[in-house]
């Protein structure tokens, strides 16, 4: 039998600072794939044209979740910029894509359904948090034995 033995704190601590990189690097490349379908002069339609604004809900909404990840575990105030950098790239993303693109128009309801992705994806992780958050704090700690 392979007995395995408890890793070193300096162990622990490298292991997830690299998981942290790995998923901070994910949620960035999610973030720039989002990017580039947006102001990108032909984005791709997977979707007919009529179900644009769900496309645009669950592209926010799904790398906005994703990237809710990548702060598990992070300083305080990490979690505060990255939702903030989300609300404020699905602003700019549309504004952009009517400023600078030929061919491309700003949509206010393309606008309203980025943010109503990002604003599911932030509940939902709210959500989450407050779950196991309660579950840790009332978890029943086991009783002692009686001693006689």
């Amino acid at each position: 039998l392979a007995m395995s033995l408890p890793l070193s704190a300096k162990t622990q601590g490298r292991r997830l600072k690299t998981f942290t990189l790995i998923r901070v690097a994910l949620a960035l490349a999610a973030l720039a794939v989002v990017a580039w379908a947006t102001l990108s002069p032909h984005p791709p339609s997977i979707l007919p044209q009529r179900y644009d604004k769900i496309g645009h809900y669950a592209v926010f909404a799904i790398c906005s979740f994703m990237g809710g990840f990548a702060i598990l575990y992070s300083r305080r105030w990490l979690p505060f910029v990255y939702w903030g950098m989300c609300f404020g790239l699905a602003v700019f993303l549309e504004y952009a894509q009517g400023w600078w693109l030929p061919g491309r128009t700003f949509d206010l309801g393309d606008l309203r359904s980025n943010l109503l992705g990002v604003t599911t994806a932030l509940g939902l992780w709210m959500v989450i948090f407050c779950a196991f958050y309660l579950i840790r704090r009332f978890k029943k700690k086991p009783e002692a034995p009686l001693s006689k």
